[in-house]
């Protein structure tokens, strides 16, 4: 089972030279990708909260709730779980947790398949998203949620529209 795929968004890469599989060295000499994607697709998560619509973004290498899409590539390594990835200077980087308990905030680091960077998908759009190592929820904070605000882990899921 796969997710939807987004042609603009592959295309839009295609078109700026990079290349899913690793490593991979893009074209014009730009600097090589390092990190792996297997079966990747590309969409924007969002959760809507309240009648309002919160993407999944990033601030640095930290996850945040943004107003407007950021197009993930998902790296579906086996049928059930994936990586939410980005390409970022030449590094493709993945949606990451480590604490396991919740509330901590989920950060972007180098994509090397550890099972802190993989998340187990189910449900049919929307989906919930629980992380492989900590077995905590991909979610938005109780504290809101607003835009700008960290996305976190917990016990309870947060529903996801892939788009």
């Amino acid at each position: 089972m796969r997710f939807p795929i987004v042609a603009s968004a592959i295309a839009a890469l295609a078109i700026s030279g990079l290349s899913f599989a690793a490593p991979a060295v893009a074209s014009n000499n730009a600097p090589a990708i390092t990190g792996v994607c297997v079966n990747p697709d590309a969409g924007e998560s969002s959760s809507v909260v309240n009648g309002a619509t919160f993407f999944v973004g990033r601030s640095g290498s930290v996850a945040i709730l943004r107003a407007s899409p950021t197009a993930w590539i998902h790296c579906n390594d086996n049928g059930t779980t994936i990586e939410f990835t980005l390409v970022i200077n030449g590094v493709r980087k993945a949606l990451t947790t480590r604490d396991f308990a919740p509330g901590g905030d989920v950060t972007l680091e180098q994509s090397n398949n550890f099972a802190s960077q993989r998340w187990i998908w189910s449900g049919s759009n929307p989906y919930t998203f629980q992380n492989v190592k900590t077995g905590l929820f991909l979610r938005v904070r109780n504290s809101g949620p607003d835009f700008g605000q960290t996305v976190t882990t917990g016990h309870t899921p947060t529903s996801w529209n892939q788009s």
